[in-house]
């Protein structure tokens, strides 16, 4: 009889165009994962670069890490970080924005409006103010010594101070009614002839400080240090003081204290 003749099984159409596809798959995902993370480093350079009005740098205030201050015309709920500003500024607009470790030191920023910005660990001495105007400004652990605060347009001054250097600084004759000074240090400020009713001065030190002739009605000065106020020309009524420095005060005025 005949062998029996088995036939081969046909090949199917697809096999040999599956090899060449599972190569171009591997290849293609092998080229995602080598990709991909420059992408997102290119992205993230991109972003932090995209926004104009934050400027961040380094925390430490090093003068080769510290960006020049360059503001915008009008700035809006801006952070500005670790900016060094040099020269002069004038004509500009801060609202609800955030300074933070700036050195403003020695500048002049006039007629600059701030309204509801907040200053911290920052450096403003000897800044000339000429017409600017602070409205819900904060100032926080800011160095603010030898300011001339008469300079700026005072009708505009509502400020807050805590734990700032506040040497040397002028208020004379301003109107501070309920501005709180809140442990800060006031070495031979003047306040003379100022309205600081109902101001507060907890925890703040004065050496040498004048409030000759100033509104002190409702003020309280308890839990201060180094306090000699010379109330003879001074409104006093309803004045909050430790009695230590009750004393002192008293004896300044010709009145012999009993221990």
């Amino acid at each position: 009889m005949f062998g029996r003749f088995v036939a081969a099984p046909a090949a199917m159409p697809w096999s040999n165009a599956a090899t060449p596809i599972a190569a171009f798959i591997v290849l293609l995902i092998f080229l995602i994962i080598l990709i991909l993370p420059i992408l997102n480093r290119r992205k993230s350079k991109r972003y932090l670069a995209e926004p104009a009005s934050i400027i961040q740098a380094p925390t430490q205030m090093d003068e080769q890490d510290t960006r020049q201050f360059n503001p915008l015309a009008d700035n809006l709920d801006a952070v500005f970080a670790d900016c060094r500003a040099t020269g002069s500024f004038r004509d500009l607009q801060f609202e609800n924005c955030v300074f933070e470790r700036c050195d403003f030191g020695r500048a002049s920023l006039e007629n600059l409006a701030f309204v509801d910005c907040r200053f911290l660990d920052s450096d403003l001495t000897m800044t000339d103010l000429p017409d600017s105007t602070f409205n819900g400004a904060v100032f926080e652990r800011c160095r603010l010594r030898g300011i001339d605060w008469t300079r700026i347009s005072a009708a505009l001054l509502t400020v807050e101070f805590h734990e700032c250097v506040l040497d040397y600084a002028n208020f004379e004759g301003m109107k501070l009614k309920k501005t709180p000074f809140l442990k800060c240090s006031l070495m031979e400020a003047s306040f003379e002839r100022a309205d600081l009713r109902e101001s507060v001065f907890t925890g703040s030190r004065f050496t040498k400080t004048s409030f000759h002739g100033a509104d002190l009605r409702q003020a309280d000065f308890r839990d201060t240090e180094d306090l000699a106020l010379d109330l003879s020309a001074c409104q006093c009524r309803g004045l909050k003081l430790r009695l230590a420095d009750a004393r002192g005060t008293l004896q300044m005025q010709g009145v012999k204290v009993s221990p």
